[in-house]
């Protein structure tokens, strides 16, 4: 079971924080030093992946038997051949249509991105990048749809149990916009210069950004994740 995002960064921060010993009742715990604060970030820091690459170049194990292990998985290949975008994607365990090969995509973009910090081989970056580029062509997609943008493109569309037909753009649910555009227009378009128009104008609409829906994203993007 892989935990959320916001979960690990909430286990790696408490993780993080010198918290004092407990002792018994009436025992005075002993003192230390505070230590500098150390962001947790995600799941590796930039010494986290120094060490893989050091200690893979010297050849020494457990990390060169670990390397192998990466480097001739499936979802390491710099070649690998996207399953999407998809047109539909549902964690619905009677038919869950699409996650698996998102997951896979996913597993690819992640694993390509640590091929190329342990090897430096720019194919393997170029592979994370086109991946992750599904993730944008998804949000800007959806920020445009509840933006109220009657052009989204849109194809009439059945269900997957052949109950529900869709012939026309559905008002349901339209304009709630979820507090998750500043993190991804942060990233793409101020820290990696690709464009992303209706991913701003979302993020434009909520800034600032307050709580998230249940544990889907971190929420309070606007503090979180908002770029000189």
């Amino acid at each position: 079971m892989r935990l959320p995002a916001e979960h690990i960064a909430c286990f790696c921060l408490l993780a993080s924080l010198a918290l004092p010993s407990i002792g018994a009742p009436g025992e005075t715990a002993p003192t230390a030093a505070p230590s500098a604060f150390v962001h947790p970030g995600l799941l590796h820091t930039r010494a986290d992946l120094d060490r893989m690459r050091q200690r893979v170049a010297a050849g020494q194990e457990p990390w060169k038997g670990g390397f192998e292990k990466l480097r001739t998985d499936r979802y390491s290949r710099a070649d690998w051949k996207l399953n999407g975008p998809l047109a539909t994607v549902t964690r619905s365990p009677l038919n869950a249509q699409g996650n698996g090969q998102m997951v896979a995509d996913g597993n690819a973009a992640y694993q390509n991105a640590l091929m190329w910090c342990v090897t430096g081989s720019e194919a393997h970056a170029r592979k994370s990048v086109e991946i992750l580029n599904r993730l944008l062509k998804g949000f800007e997609y959806t920020a445009r749809y509840n933006l109220g943008d009657d052009s989204v493109p849109f194809v009439p569309f059945t269900d997957t149990t052949g109950k529900y037909r869709h012939k026309r753009i559905s008002p349901d649910g339209r304009n709630a916009l979820r507090p998750v555009y500043e993190m991804v227009w942060n990233h793409y378009q101020k820290r990696r210069v690709v464009a992303a128009p209706y991913t701003r104008q979302a993020a434009d609409a909520l800034r600032p950004e307050g709580a998230a829906h249940a544990s889907d994203h971190p929420g309070f993007g606007t503090l979180l994740f908002s770029l000189p």
